[in-house]
């Protein structure tokens, strides 16, 4: 019976410690959250650049940012030439930008910015939730703005790009891969 109370020790002592690793754990990755959401949040995305290295991201999402149409805003938008090209120099080859948002406005204006430039894209919609076949990924995840917009029954408007590997956004010659569905408005 000795035994068997030290043994019930011992594993109750293990279990306490594996406990507190997980809390631990738990604790540290949602601190490096913390830590991570206030790095993005508060650094200018001017910088961007500074805080990624070449071909360092996979994909950029762009969600319901302010379309900034007066146009004097122009260069502020998230969207213009400048911005694609620092998005374009932190992208990985074959690398994807997304935007979503509610406006119709940014839609058109980014497909107008990809137009001119002879570029092409892999999906956009001007209403994504009423799209015969949306990528998944578009739809899976519903922001805090999005819900809202969707309960007013305002259209979600997606598009989405792959860069594709050797070419620069300020080239003329710069090309995107097609796969894509757009249906126009």
């Amino acid at each position: 019976p000795e035994d068997e109370i030290e043994e019930d020790q011992a594993c109750g002592r293990q279990l306490g410690e594996s406990v507190y690793t997980i809390k631990y754990l738990f604790h540290s990755a949602m601190h490096l959250k913390t830590i991570l959401e206030r790095c993005f949040s508060e650094t200018q995305i001017e910088l961007i650049s500074h805080c990624f290295d070449e071909n360092e991201v996979s994909e950029i999402w762009i969600t319901f940012p302010d379309p900034q149409i007066k146009y004097k805003r122009t260069k502020h938008r998230l969207i213009t030439k400048p911005f694609l090209e620092k998005y374009q120099r932190i992208l990985e080859p074959n690398g994807f930008i997304h935007l979503k948002t509610d406006s119709e406005f940014l839609h058109g204006y980014l497909l107008g910015l990809l137009h001119e430039g002879h570029h092409e894209i892999i999906f956009a919609h001007h209403d994504i939730y009423n799209s015969s076949s949306p990528p998944s990924e578009a739809t899976a995840i519903q922001t805090f703005y999005e819900k809202q917009y969707l309960e007013l029954n305002k259209a979600i408007t997606y598009v989405k790009l792959e860069l594709i590997i050797g070419k620069y956004l300020s080239e003329t010659s710069r090309l995107l891969k097609v796969h894509a569905i757009y249906a126009p408005y």
